[in-house]
């Protein structure tokens, strides 16, 4: 909730369209700085990448996307299955 409060204080600078996204969402967490996004998105300080899997109803494990620490923030890389439109995500630090 902590996030959203923030979010709440800045509604005179965010667009409108953004603040109703951002203050609707069930959860929202935002980092104090890359470092601690990074981490978060690679599972620990330690890890370089993290595959996002899950289960598919027969039993066999999907990996959606992989994300990667990268120079200058994080990539978070879909895999061919999911691909069919050239999805890649990048944020930047």
């Amino acid at each position: 909730m902590e996030g959203i409060q923030t979010i709440r204080s800045l509604k005179e600078i965010i667009p409108g369209v953004v603040y109703e996204l951002l203050t609707g969402s069930r959860s929202l967490t935002i980092y104090n700085n890359y470092e601690e996004l990074a981490d978060a998105s690679t599972g620990n300080k330690e890890n370089d990448y993290y595959e996002v899997r899950y289960k598919t109803g027969d039993g066999s494990e999907y990996t959606e996307a992989v994300v990667h620490r990268v120079t200058n923030g994080i990539s978070a890389n879909y895999t061919e299955a999911c691909n069919t439109k050239g999805y890649s995500t990048r944020y930047y630090q």
